[in-house]
């Protein structure tokens, strides 16, 4: 697996959520940004306990940063924010990517 490669996240848990509506479900479709100039991608934004959720995205995004800001929209509307606490890496999609890489080298 090349160093680009493992920059790919699958998803993200975050913490400090804040929702500006109090209209959604404890689980949700959205787009999320993890960049300021990161285009929105949609993902399935999951609320937890204390104020933390998990974020999958639909395609890995690279370079899922702790400490940087998430934020979860419905087309132009802001839902809410929260932290990124650490990227999540799902070994099968990790070891599905590197055999794709493999195949085609």
């Amino acid at each position: 697996m090349g160093d680009s490669d493992a920059l790919l996240a699958d998803g993200l848990t975050a913490d400090r959520v804040n929702l500006l509506c109090g209209d959604v479900n404890d689980e949700f479709r959205a787009h999320v940004k993890i960049r300021y100039l990161h285009e929105a991608v949609p993902a399935t934004v999951q609320l937890l306990d204390g104020g933390r959720a998990t974020i999958m995205f639909d395609d890995p995004q690279r370079a899922v940063t702790p400490g940087q800001a998430v934020v979860i929209y419905d087309g132009d509307t802001v839902l809410g924010g929260a932290w990124i606490d650490s990227p999540i890496h799902n070994e099968n999609a990790m070891a599905a990517r590197e055999q794709t890489v493999l195949a085609s080298g």
